[in-house]
C-alpha cells in the first residue's frame, strides 16, 4: 500500500514537472505582442464602426495559435543551435527546456502541429463566416506559412538571414491587419501605414535579439543576418532601423494616419534612443552585456506597440477617422 502510494505521488509530480516544463517550452510572456498588435488592428476599425466582439475573439484565437505554433515549433527546429548557445537570456536563445533534456524533442514538435492545425481550422472558420474584410484569406494563410517556415525547413527563413523581416511582416504587419480586417471594413491607405512603425520596430528587435545568440548560431550552421553580415555591420543596420521607426512619422501623418497613434510612438523616442546607445557603446560585445541588450530591446518594442495602440483608442474617443 504505501509503495502504490509513494508510485502515485510520484506519478503526479512527474506529470507537474511536465506540465511546468510544456508551459516555459510555450513562452507564453511572448503572446502579450500578439494581443497588442492585434487590438491595435481592431482600434483602427473601430474607427469606421462598432466591433463585432464574436469576430474579435476569433481572430484573437488564430493569432494566439499561430504564435503557440512559432514558440514550439522554433525550439523544436532550433534544439541543436540552443544548446550550443552558452549566452541564453530571457528574451533570447529559445526556452532552454529541450537543451536540459526535460521533455523528449518530438513533444514540442507535435504541440507546434497541433497549434497549426488549430490556427488552421480557426482560419477556416474566418473563411466560412464571411465576414472579414476582402483578402483576409490571403492574410491568413499567409500569416501561418511564415511562422512555420520561420524555422521549420524546407525554408527555414531565419537562417538564411531573412529572420527579421520575416517577424516584422507577420508580427508587426499581418497581426493588426488580422485585427483590422475582421471587422469587415473597407482597406486604406491609413490604415495600412499605421501598422509600419511596428513593422520597423519588429525588424529592429529580432535583429537585437540575434545578438545573444550568434556565437552558438554560427556553431551550428544557423546563418542569421548578424552570423552573415558580422557584428559591426548589424549593429549599423539596427540603429538605421530604430532611426526609421521615428523618421516616418512625419509622412505618415502627412498620409492621414490617427495624429495621437503619431504622437504615442514619438513619445518612446527616448526609450529608443536608449537602445541606440546601447548598441552603440558595444553591449553586444560579451555574455554579460546581451542580457541588457536583449531586454532593452523588448522594453521598446513593446513601448512602441503600447503607444501606437493607446495613441489609437485615444484617436477614437477624438473621433478622428481613417
Amino acid at each position: 500500500m504505501l509503495t502504490q502510494t509513494r508510485t502515485q505521488e510520484w506519478r503526479r509530480q512527474s506529470g507537474w514537472r511536465t506540465f511546468a516544463a510544456l508551459w516555459r517550452l510555450g513562452r507564453y510572456r511572448f503572446l502579450g505582442g500578439g494581443f497588442v498588435l492585434y487590438a491595435l488592428g481592431a482600434a483602427l476599425a473601430r474607427m469606421k464602426g462598432p466591433i463585432d466582439v464574436g469576430a474579435y475573439g476569433l481572430g484573437q484565437a488564430f493569432i494566439t495559435a499561430t504564435q503557440l505554433m512559432t514558440h514550439y515549433g522554433n525550439d523544436y527546429f532550433d534544439r541543436d543551435s540552443d544548446k550550443a548557445n552558452a549566452t541564453r537570456t530571457t528574451w533570447s536563445g529559445g526556452s532552454g527546456v529541450l537543451p536540459e533534456g526535460i521533455l523528449p524533442p518530438k513533444l514540442a514538435r507535435d504541440v507546434a502541429i497541433g497549434f497549426g492545425a488549430l490556427a488552421v481550422l480557426l482560419a477556416a472558420l474566418i473563411g466560412a463566416a464571411g465576414h472579414a474584410a476582402t483578402g483576409i484569406a490571403a492574410l491568413l494563410v499567409i500569416a501561418v506559412t511564415l511562422s512555420w517556415e520561420y524555422s521549420a525547413p524546407p525554408l527555414r527563413l531565419h537562417s538564411h538571414g531573412l529572420g527579421p523581416p520575416t517577424a516584422a511582416i507577420v508580427v508587426g504587419g499581418l497581426t493588426p491587419l488580422v485585427g483590422y480586417g475582421m471587422q469587415g471594413h473597407s482597406w486604406s491607405s491609413a490604415v495600412c501605414l499605421s501598422v509600419l512603425p511596428a513593422v520597423v520596430a519588429q525588424f529592429a528587435l529580432i535583429l537585437v535579439l540575434d545578438f545573444p545568440d550568434a556565437e552558438g548560431d554560427a556553431r551550428t550552421g544557423k546563418r542569421t543576418l548578424v552570423v552573415m553580415l558580422g557584428a559591426a555591420r548589424a549593429i549599423g543596420i539596427a540603429v538605421g532601423a530604430v532611426a526609421l521607426v521615428y523618421a516616418i512619422l512625419p509622412l505618415l501623418l502627412a498620409e492621414g494616419v490617427g495624429p495621437h497613434l503619431v504622437l504615442g510612438v514619438a513619445a518612446t523616442i527616448p526609450l529608443g534612443a536608449w537602445l541606440v546607445w546601447t548598441l552603440v557603446r558595444g553591449d553586444w560585445r560579451g555574455g554579460g552585456a546581451k542580457g541588457p541588450l536583449a531586454w532593452r530591446g523588448v522594453l521598446w518594442f513593446a513601448a512602441v506597440s503600447l503607444a501606437g495602440l493607446a495613441g489609437t483608442i485615444f484617436d477614437v474617443v477624438r473621433g478622428t477617422s481613417q
